[in-house]
């Protein structure tokens, strides 16, 4: 067995916590600067906090908390490519603008 398949539940269960948000939350974390970023910071510090607090890295707990925090860091990873894509593409747009 390869980490990529030993990972499969990991991956399975980021979908399954983010799936049960959707109905109520939707894509609200990709919303506009800088109330979202800030709220997300403020969560990734407060899933970090909880995981390193606990005595046992590898309960159960732990084990949800966990996937939160890579939850969490999925969705700034997401809304850094989008900026990136986004300045990459103002960029281009100025650049044929001077052409």
């Amino acid at each position: 067995m390869t980490v990529y398949s030993d990972l499969q539940p990991f991956f399975e269960e980021m979908l399954g916590i983010m799936r049960s948000h959707d109905a109520e939350k939707g894509d609200s974390w990709r919303g506009p600067q800088p109330y979202v970023s800030f709220a997300l910071r403020n969560k990734l510090w407060e899933e970090f906090r909880e995981i390193i607090e606990n005595e046992d890295l590898e309960d159960s707990e732990n084990l949800h908390e966990l996937v939160d925090l890579a939850n969490i860091c999925a969705m700034i990873w997401l809304r850094g490519l989008d900026k990136v894509k986004n300045q990459s593409s103002a960029s281009t747009l100025s650049e044929e603008a001077v052409d």
